[in-house]
């Protein structure tokens, strides 16, 4: 199960779900926030980035054991699970060593168990609902971490619909210009742009098809063919695809 939800966003990995190389250990470090964990991940825990020798304690890389109890005594914590060489870690407690992005084998934010929950009993579309229904779904909301795992349900959302319609615009051959998605638009009125809600088709030949067969269409008028290159947020797929908010339009028959 652990391995479904992770594929959906780094966040929904489980501590111990990784194997370690042979002869390391596996170690938990907590740091001071959430936002640390994404720079972490790309850096790595620096020596020089400590702040234990505030409290008089060496400037190194503090850790300890990542066993399913330290995970419980520092869940209210930033957690970085890493591997590391057991003769560098000085008393079970620290390293004058860097840990390397390479040796990070999870972070775990402080809304990892609530993300793990929710993820588990309703799924990424009822998780949303849920935290709609309970209020906290703003920034201002009563409980901050349920806040957190609600923008991270967003995030999965956002990419299971771009996948969504990647696939629909591969199936379905769809011309593209660059990065964007070019569709097309028949229509006996002359048009600016169009608007939301609007039939898009794959080629100029099926837009002018469409566009005879609309009844709604004044047959005595000229029918024009229009061209629209959207971004995969600008429209919407199912049988067809279709406009999903107002866009600029380029004349081509």
């Amino acid at each position: 199960m652990w391995y479904r939800l992770a594929a959906q966003h780094k966040y929904l990995n489980e501590p111990h779900s990784k194997e370690v190389p042979e002869g390391m250990v596996r170690r938990v470090h907590y740091t001071g926030s959430n936002e640390l964990l994404d720079k972490i991940e790309s850096e790595g825990i620096l020596v020089n980035k400590s702040q234990s020798y505030k409290s008089g304690d060496p400037r190194a890389v503090w850790s300890n054991p990542s066993t399913p109890e330290s995970y419980k005594d520092f869940q209210h914590k930033p957690l970085v699970e890493f591997y590391a060489d057991p003769e560098k870690i000085i008393g079970d407690q620290y390293s004058y060593d860097d840990v390397k992005p390479e040796q990070i084998l999870g972070t775990y934010p402080t809304f990892h168990r609530n993300l793990i929950y929710i993820m588990k009993n309703f799924g990424v579309e009822g998780g949303i609902q849920k935290i709609e229904e309970l209020g906290y779904d703003k920034p201002d909301s009563d409980n901050p971490n349920y806040y957190q795992v609600y923008l991270v349900l967003k995030e999965i959302q956002q990419k299971e619909e771009i996948q969504r319609k990647e696939e629909w615009a591969e199936r379905h051959k769809v011309e593209r210009d660059g990065d964007k998605y070019v569709f097309y638009h028949a229509s006996r009125l002359d048009l600016p742009f169009l608007r939301k809600g609007s039939l898009l088709e794959i080629t100029p030949d099926e837009a002018r098809k469409w566009g005879n067969e609309n009844t709604r269409n004044d047959r005595r008028k000229r029918l024009n063919v229009y061209k629209v290159i959207v971004d995969l947020e600008d429209f919407e797929t199912g049988y067809w695809a279709s406009t999903n908010k107002d866009l600029k339009v380029t004349k081509v028959g």
